[in-house]
């Protein structure tokens, strides 16, 4: 996870997910790139639960200025 701060923002987590889809075989390369689509959901849930929403970095764009706030992600 990144943190991405402007000058009249507040901090917003940048999440990055290489892929979302069940991991190939062990000792497949780049394995550890994988979430599964089921834990990639629960992760989503909690972030909903602590009152965060998942945001596009085009719509984040009002909040990395400043010039909205609340609980997002990226």
């Amino acid at each position: 996870m990144t943190v991405t701060k402007t000058a009249n923002a507040a901090p917003i987590p940048i999440l990055t997910y290489h892929q979302i889809a069940q991991a190939p075989s062990k000792g497949a390369p780049y394995r550890s790139l994988y979430v599964a689509p089921e834990d990639f959901a629960r992760q989503m849930k909690f972030l909903a639960l602590l009152g965060y929403r998942g945001l596009s970095m085009g719509d984040l764009q009002p909040y990395l200025r400043g010039k909205r706030h609340g609980k997002v992600v990226g």
